[in-house]
């Protein structure tokens, strides 16, 4: 898991041959703004979903991935995202593989992250992961998911 702002996008290209269209997508957004939706970028490889919702309430299920990378951008507001490393976790539900995710819940050690507008986090597939809790009552959260082959 990597917690960063935009401004030091450029330390972490190199990692995955689909984060420059991952990034160079959310720099476009930034500028030119995108409507809620999802977005392909670079076929199977690289594809982004423009969100827009309030916070929920803290929760036990934790999300994972196998196929994918998930690149976490704040646009706007605030939210919490916990995670984990699957070893920490237990399988809550079988894996689907048509939508990449499996549930789980995670008793162990995790480690909470607060992230606001221009911050990103990057889960892999080893990084189980509960975004979107509510920081603070009220708060609307703007937010890009970028998913990259792994």
């Amino acid at each position: 898991m990597i917690f960063d702002n935009i401004k030091n996008k450029d330390l972490y290209l190199s990692m995955n041959p689909g984060f420059k269209a991952a990034f160079d997508y959310i720099e476009k957004v930034i500028r030119d703004g995108e409507e809620v939706g999802k977005y392909e970028i670079d076929g199977r490889t690289v594809h982004a979903m423009v969100q827009e919702y309030e916070g929920k309430e803290d929760h036990p299920k934790y999300e994972g991935h196998r196929r994918y990378i998930d690149i976490q951008f704040i646009l706007s507001g605030k939210e919490i995202m916990d995670y984990a490393n699957i070893a920490e976790c237990e399988t809550m539900t079988e894996y689907n593989p048509d939508k990449d995710v499996e549930f789980f819940t995670c008793d162990g050690l995790t480690t909470r992250i607060k992230a606001q507008s221009g911050d990103f986090a990057i889960f892999y597939p080893e990084d189980i992961h509960k975004p979107g809790i509510k920081y603070e009552d009220g708060t609307t959260i703007k937010k890009i998911v970028v998913k990259v082959l792994a």
